[in-house]
């Protein structure tokens, strides 16, 4: 599990990512113990990712308790160790495979930051304004992150621009890929 020190440290590395502080890498435990220490942030993330999901939407009612809990847990699994496990594949044939294992650790602070960031914008979002500021921010904030995370890949990875662009296209896609696959089946469609 990690440290409120790790913690600490990772918030200012992400306020110098904000700045495109190239330097911002030296403030995460890129280490594989870092890493795999970095993976210790499923457990408390979990409450904020199930507000994320279920707060403020209507599930299907003939739903079963079981398959919606088997869905929630897969999803949150395989979001956790999917793009992981395709970073250190990427990093093998890219014959950086530390550095692929020293991105695993940004990418798992980095995710957690933003669940961070974007859950009081949804909660406001569905109780409040379903059509205003709040949505214009979550929106704001997804793309954000997009930027930075790219900015970050070129620099962890050492891959040029377009490489760290298509990487995280391709996070973002296999993302909503996995939503759409284990998840949209499960909430009440919304009248037109």
């Amino acid at each position: 599990m990690p440290s409120w020190t790790e913690a600490l440290a990772a918030i200012q590395g992400i306020k110098r990512l904000i700045r495109f502080d190239p330097g911002f890498a030296a403030w995460f435990d890129r280490s594989p113990r870092g890493a795999l220490r970095s993976f210790g942030l499923m457990l408390p993330v979990f409450p904020c990712f199930l507000v994320l999901l279920f707060y403020g939407k209507t599930l299907r009612p003939e739903l079963e308790s079981i398959r919606l809990v088997f869905a929630t847990l897969t999803y949150y699994a395989l979001g956790w160790i999917m793009f992981p496990l395709l970073l250190i594949l990427i990093g093998r044939l890219l014959g950086r495979e530390g550095q692929a294992i020293g991105t695993i650790t940004f990418y798992n602070w980095f995710g957690a930051i933003l669940v961070g960031l974007i859950l009081p914008l949804r909660i406001l979002y569905a109780a409040f304004d379903a059509s205003g500021i709040a949505g214009f921010a979550i929106l704001f904030l997804v793309i954000a992150s997009l930027v930075l995370e790219a900015f970050a890949f070129r620099v962890l990875l050492g891959i040029g621009y377009l490489g760290a662009i298509l990487l995280t296209l391709f996070d973002y896609i296999l993302g909503e890929s996995l939503f759409v696959l284990l998840m949209s089946q499960l909430y009440q469609a919304m009248p037109i």
